[in-house]
């Protein structure tokens, strides 16, 4: 049926139910009924429509409409549809007729199309209640699914035929009107009964096209409820002209009972002057066209190719007077007949179909403006596009399978000296001449068995007479795949050429290789610049701002330490003392020395750090991590720490793990809102097959963050790995958390596994692969002797001046002799010189051409020139084994002279002395 009628009914029509569709005239009950008759016969259940108000051509034609197929289920034997006259059927005959159908056919969905067609006709009206009330009751235990339709009449909610209330005999009743929206009237439907006695309280959109039948979601942006048909600028009206006594108003009231919009004519001529596109048909009486049609023919006349304007002439009694259907056929031959007196139901049903008919000659208005629509846009896009190409510099043709030109720009008139008119339809051995067609012709048929060419040649020019030229032939194919011709574009690039040729080999090559390596960079890294860069970014951000008062007041005391120290020893050799500054010098290097790990900290919050797995002990990783925790969790919670007895040896990168960790423990703070106990804890694991969904059998290291907050439900734990799922208040969470855990215990060879309960809390638990503890025995940090150089030439750049000058001063006074640039550009000439230059450090985030990128250009002409790079972070460079290659290094700023002069050493080749 119905997918969302079928759940605000809660379920759709039941077996052993009965639903009443009410409505005014228009409104999408029959096409509903229709829908669910045709889902049922779609099962194999047999189905039964009993028809009051149509004829059953015209209930093929609107399910027809509907992308609906009924032939094929009456020719089956599925659905069976019963044309009944309301005026001869009686009583007892309607209820053997759906006994014989339910008891003998097996029916299990029947339809009463209309019910007031069916009760209006009776005399009996209470008795005919009783009848009907019983006849559900026997559908109902027979296990029958029954529509009932009804047109409604006056305000919303009242179901009434005649004097009858109906909607108290249906289980359920579904109720279909009009709403005004933005300026536009459309259908609405909503449930305002059904089996469990509540009803739908707000009203709902209701779609019918060829695409079947939807219905959206509650309206709220509605203007009004309108119970009959719209009388909008758009809905269509009967024209009446009835010039004897009171037919026009009865006629009138006939039809807007039923919710039709009607106009009164006087007579044919002022009928004529309404015949425009909102007139739906025209009901005409015999006594209105005694001085002859002649008043309205013009206008008929005068109709667009479309319309068909449909007439019903209600004749008179006296039958016997000549007819007056001559006077109309030779404008119009869409006339029926009537005779007079005829019942109000007989008169609605006509007009009704006739409005349907007129409703698909709409129908074809619309196509017609729309292919002429089509059409002018496809003229105006082909003349935009043949400006296009005739303002283009390039050859722009098509030729055929028979080698002809049937499309030419305006280029050939400068390239031929031929005009478009004279180079369209000729032979392309006529245009471009014997000797170069006997050159192309292979290339062309390759085009024509659907090869793709591309080369270049050189046509001699007029004037300057070299003419470098890239030519290429596309095939083009027809809608069944087949190569029907090509297409030719000649671009004129001796301007490339020449300027290629006077520039030097070397130049070109490393310009193209240049191109080409960041094209590879870029597509390398793209993903991971789009994702993780906003993905870790904005976590690592959320972390840091929980910390930034301990952080702010941390480094406070160590910039303290570092001016109070320096500003001691200048005061000591301002006044000549010399003696203990070396105690004061330690203290400010060693407060330096706290800033910058402070520094790389925040560094690996922010994801900008480069990444680095290494050995580390499990236990010492999580005791180091427990100060960030202290500030950021708040005083309500209490932090409990409990580590494995044994040492704990992993691989794996530190700043990641306790980024990790401390989004775990935010997660928990917020989980735990007045308070609560965090549990972090260690432990060794052996994991056996399928004792966790997610984890293989293996040794691991087990990190388990504990919460006792709120818990979370099973299908917020389905999601919670997914990328910015949160199940925080807009503004309080980014939903990246749990997903970078995820990514790194991906990346890091480990599991992640979540066990909770509501109301009880949650542990998360990390496993970590175990590893072997690292063979070489820990040696206390000694400052390593600083090593001297022997005069070496090396090249620095760094656009940081004071950098760049310290440095400097550092290589000169370690023996080196250092050349120094503020960027690549000035590097390059360097670089591509026959200048001897043993090391290459270079800062990584260079303006313009990164440090990576410069020295991938300098190992072009110099393969074996070490690097060594400077960073402060690295924002490229998240994993160091992927960002550098043989014979380059990186040290981390700020860095100690000894630590320097190491990178130095090792970086260079012991052999240094010529890298020309």
């Amino acid at each position: 049926g119905v997918d969302e009628i079928d759940h605000l009914l809660g379920g759709g029509p039941l077996r052993g139910t009965s639903t009443l569709l009410t409505g005014p005239a228009g409104s999408g009950k029959t096409n509903v009924a229709l829908q669910y008759v045709w889902a049922a016969c779609e099962r194999g259940e047999r189905c039964c429509i009993f028809e009051f108000d149509e004829r059953v051509g015209t209930l093929l034609a609107r399910a027809s409409a509907l992308d609906i197929d009924l032939d094929k289920h009456l020719h089956s034997g599925l659905l069976e549809i019963l044309q009944m006259d309301p005026a001869e059927v009686s009583p007892g005959e309607f209820s053997w007729n759906l006994r014989k159908a339910v008891e003998q056919r097996n029916c299990s969905v029947l339809v009463i199309d209309s019910l007031n067609g069916y009760v209006t006709a009776m005399p009996q009206e209470k008795q005919l209640m009783l009848q009907l009330h019983e006849m559900l009751s026997y559908l109902n235990q027979k296990g029958v699914a029954t529509f009932l339709i009804n047109p409604q009449h006056g305000l919303v909610g009242t179901m009434s035929t005649g004097s009858l209330n109906v909607s108290y005999i249906a289980d359920a009743v579904v109720l279909f009107r009009f709403f005004e929206a933005k300026g536009r009237i459309r259908k609405a439907v909503s449930v305002i009964k059904n089996r469990g006695g509540a009803h739908e309280d707000t009203i709902r959109e209701l779609k019918i096209d060829g695409r079947g039948i939807t219905v959206s979601a509650p309206l709220a942006d509605f203007q009004g409820i309108l119970t009959g048909t719209p009388e909008d600028e758009g809905c269509t009206v009967v024209r009446i002209v009835a010039p004897f006594g009171r037919d026009a108003d009865s006629i009138a009231a006939v039809l807007e009972g039923v919710g039709l919009a009607t106009h009164i004519a006087g007579n044919l001529e002022e009928l004529a002057e309404h015949l425009d596109d909102r007139t739906g048909l025209v009901v005409v009486t015999q006594e209105a066209l005694v001085r002859g049609a002649d008043g309205m023919l013009p206008a008929l006349q005068q109709q667009p190719a479309w319309s068909d304007i449909p007439f019903i002439l209600l004749r008179s009694a006296r039958s016997y007077r000549r007819s007056t259907r001559e006077a109309l056929l030779p404008a119009s031959i869409n006339v029926v007949e009537m005779d007079r007196p005829l019942g109000s139901m007989s008169l609605i049903s006509a007009v009704q179909g006739a409005l349907r008919a007129r409703d698909k000659q709409f129908l074809v208005r619309d196509q017609m403006a729309a292919l002429a629509d089509g059409r002018a846009a496809l003229s105006r896009s082909e003349t935009e596009l043949r400006l296009i190409a005739d303002a283009m510099p390039v050859l722009i043709a098509f030729v055929d399978r028979s080698m002809c030109f049937r499309f030419a720009n305006r280029a050939y008139e400068t390239w031929f000296d031929l005009a478009t008119g004279e180079v369209i339809g000729r032979h392309v051995r006529e245009v471009i001449g014997e000797s170069v067609w006997q050159q192309r012709r292979a290339a062309m048929e390759r085009a024509l068995d659907g090869q793709a060419a591309l080369f270049e040649i050189t046509w001699p020019h007029p004037l300057r007479g070299r003419r470098d030229c890239e030519v290429r032939y596309s095939p083009r194919t027809d809608t069944e795949g087949r190569v029907d011709g090509f297409h030719v574009f000649v671009t004129d690039i001796t301007a490339a050429k020449l300027a290629l040729s006077n520039s030097q080999q070397h130049a070109h090559a490393l310009e193209a290789m240049v191109a080409e390596r960041t094209r590879e960079l870029e597509a390398q890294m793209a993903a991971r610049e789009a994702s993780e860069a906003a993905l870790r970014q904005s976590q690592k951000m959320e972390a840091i701002g929980q910390l930034t008062g301990g952080i702010a007041h941390d480094f406070n005391n160590m910039l303290t330490g570092i001016l109070s120290a320096l500003d001691i020893v200048r005061l000591r050799l301002d006044m000549g003392r010399v003696d203990d500054l070396e105690r004061f010098l330690d203290t400010a290097t060693t407060s330096a020395q706290r800033a910058a790990a402070l520094t790389q900290r925040l560094l690996a919050f922010s994801r900008r750090q480069s990444l680095d797995a290494r050995p580390v002990e499990i236990n010492t990783l999580l005791v180091s991590v427990q100060h960030l925790l202290h500030s950021t969790i708040g005083e309500t919670v209490r932090l409990r720490t409990e580590t494995c007895p044994v040492p704990l040896h992993a691989t794996l990168d530190a700043n990641q793990f306790e980024s990790a960790v401390l989004n775990l423990a935010i997660n928990a703070r917020d989980a735990m809102p007045d308070g609560g106990e965090l549990i972090l804890r260690t432990a060794e694991a052996d994991v056996h097959a399928g004792q966790y969904p997610a984890v293989p059998a293996g040794h691991y290291a087990v990190v388990a963050v504990a919460d006792t907050g709120a818990g979370m439900a099973p299908e917020v734990v389905e999601r919670a790995f997914e990328p910015f799922f949160t199940t925080k208040p807009i503004g309080k969470g980014t939903g990246l958390g749990m997903s970078m855990v995820y990514g790194f215990m991906q990346q890091s060879g480990g599991h992640i596994a979540i066990e909770s309960r509501l109301g009880e809390g949650t542990t998360i638990s990390l496993f970590i692969p175990l590893v072997e503890a690292a063979t070489s025995e820990a040696v206390a940090a000694q400052a390593k002797a600083i090593r001297l150089g022997a005069g070496q030439s090396i090249l620095v750049v760094e656009d940081d001046e004071q950098v760049r000058m310290l440095v400097t001063v550092v290589l000169e006074d370690l023996g080196y002799q250092a050349q120094v640039v503020g960027d690549a550009d000035a590097a390059l000439p360097i670089l591509t010189s026959d200048q001897c230059i043993d090391l290459l450090i270079t800062d990584v985030g260079l303006p313009g051409l990164n440090g990576r990128q410069l020295a991938e250009i300098a190992r072009h002409s110099r393969p074996t020139l070490p690097v060594l790079f400077m960073t402060g972070y690295a924002e490229k460079a998240q994993e160091r084994s992927s960002f550098l290659d043989a014979g380059m290094a990186m040290i981390a700023k700020p860095f100690l002279l000894d630590e320097f002069s190491a990178a130095v050493r090792t970086a260079m080749p012991e052999t240094a002395g010529g890298n020309p």
